[in-house]
């Protein structure tokens, strides 16, 4: 059961697929009717893609009233605390340029830059006449507004204006951030909701970009933070079948998830046995061929560390550029499931309840309406309550909105689409965080990566001061039914036996 919001801070961890962000949409939701009109609800994360995805959710529930923020990390602090405050107490003139300004660039270019105090004392100069002609470097957005909010002053100021403070990805949040939070929870004037995943930190690298000692795995932000916050997990996964969710759940050191999916006919983990990235490619395209044939959507989804790992081949295969700063809006299952939702007057958790259906039936009904409606079976709202009412056994209600707008909504979509059938994406592991495919394959670059991947020990994972372990879960969890695994390098019968032992089949 997850608490609502409350005078302590709450932390759900959640996995991958859970809906972590549909839970605090849902919170913000209850939270709404709470908020008084001389304070402010600010429901923050970490990229653009993401905000506009909980505007998006918000404004399908309720009017967003005008003290309602959602925004980033970054326009939180410059919104609430660097913009009022900064100029004010000498950490930059009245007049402000924000750059995305890559500082060890400029600092690399200057002599004995390899001697680490004389890098740090450079790269301090170079910050600081930045900010001195007004020019702010978006890596120093925290650290000017963790300054401030030391000022008793301004922290009252900022605590008293924030009624309600969600987070979004918590996982993400540095040590400059953090106190920033931990800032705000001291004040107790501020109920604040938290949403996160540790085995989801992949972002060490960028302390030693801002020249910041990395913490410890034990020591990152949110396992600070869930030290002073009501700890609440949620365990479902609604992404992934139940083959892949039994092979992650391995790895991860928080909780252990259950798949809403269940077992599906053509799922589970795979390991290519070939170096030849060629042929693994053609391997994937063959394994998963069958499977994409009954999707709505058919998305295979090519990771690998480097951005460059499937350099050479991407035109022979037409693969195509993906991040999750590009996520598009909702898609055209989502859409024909939201028909049903309209036509019968209940929520798909409602409608799952009512006919005992798992996540994945209902998605194969709206893959068949949409069929329906393309082959010409459905064109008007009598023929899509024979259907709702064949394939689900539910009443459509006589009384619910939208039925025929929403059908010739969905028919001009269906007929929109473009001819490719199959989209076929590439990303590095660390801008695919957040995407998701039917079928995923991920390549690691060389024997020891692959190792550090399969690594299912607390104790070596906490120890792993690259994230490495952590970039596989990543991977590894963005597949809904084919997860394919291959290595660059020959594995060893060590390794294969690992694999078996993990609960991987093996390919030839």
């Amino acid at each position: 059961m997850i608490p609502k919001i409350s005078e302590k801070p709450t932390m759900l961890i959640a996995g991958p697929g859970a809906g972590k962000t549909t839970d605090m949409v849902e919170r913000i939701v209850e939270a709404i009717p709470e908020l008084r009109p001389n304070r402010v609800l600010a429901a923050i994360t970490f990229t653009n893609a993401a905000t506009d995805s909980i505007k998006r959710r918000l404004q399908e529930r309720v009017k967003i009233p005008p003290n309602v923020f959602i925004g980033t990390n970054y326009s939180f602090f410059n919104r609430f605390i660097l913009i009022p405050y900064a100029s004010l107490f000498g950490y930059a003139p009245s007049d402000k340029l924000f750059l995305e300004i890559d500082i060890d660039k400029i600092v690399d270019k200057k002599p004995h830059k390899n001697i680490p105090a004389v890098k740090n004392k450079l790269r301090s100069n170079v910050v600081n006449k930045l900010l001195g002609e007004g020019k702010i470097p978006f890596g120093q957005i925290s650290v000017i507004s963790s300054k401030l909010m030391e000022e008793s002053r301004i922290r009252d100021i900022v605590c008293n204006r924030i009624e309600f403070l969600f987070m979004d990805e918590f996982q993400d949040t540095d040590t400059l951030q953090l106190k920033i939070f931990d800032a705000i929870r001291k004040g107790k004037k501020t109920k604040m909701y938290s949403v996160g995943d540790p085995e989801q930190y992949i972002l060490g690298f960028t302390y030693g970009l801002r020249g910041i000692t990395k913490p410890t795995f034990d020591n990152i932000p949110i396992n600070k933070f869930c030290k002073s916050c009501e700890e609440c997990h949620l365990d479902i996964n609604r992404r992934s079948c139940e083959q892949i969710v039994t092979f992650t759940n391995q790895f991860h050191t928080s909780i252990k998830q259950v798949s809403d999916v269940g077992r599906t006919e053509n799922g589970g983990v795979f390991f290519i046995e070939h170096t030849d990235l060629d042929i693994v490619i053609s391997k994937f395209l063959e394994m998963t061929k069958k499977t994409l044939e009954s999707c709505e959507y058919p998305k295979r989804l090519f990771l690998g560390y480097e951005n460059n790992t499937f350099d050479g081949l991407i035109k022979k295969y037409g693969l195509i550029p993906i991040s999750n700063d590009h996520k598009g809006q909702k898609s055209l299952l989502a859409e024909s499931i939201d028909l049903i939702s309209t036509a019968t007057e209940l929520s798909q958790k409602s409608i799952r309840e009512n006919c005992d259906f798992k996540q994945i039936e209902l998605r194969k009904l709206g893959i068949q309406l949409m069929k329906a409606i393309q082959e010409g079976g459905i064109g008007t709202s009598d023929d899509l309550v024979c259907f709702i009412d064949d394939g689900l056994g539910l009443p459509c209600s006589e009384d619910a909105i939208n039925i025929d707008s929403s059908l010739k909504r969905l028919y001009f979509l269906l007929k929109k689409r473009t001819e490719d059938t199959v989209g076929n994406f590439h990303s590095s592991i660390h801008k695919a965080k957040g995407l998701e495919a039917e079928c995923v394959l991920v390549v690691a670059k060389n024997l020891k990566e692959l190792q550090k991947w399969l690594e299912t020990v607390f104790v070596e994972r906490c120890k792993d001061k690259q994230d490495t372990c952590r970039i596989g879960f990543v991977a590894f969890t963005r597949a809904r039914q084919i997860l394919c695994i291959a290595c660059k390098q020959p594995i060893g019968d060590a390794v294969r036996e690992n694999l078996i032992k993990l609960g991987v089949t093996a390919v030839n």
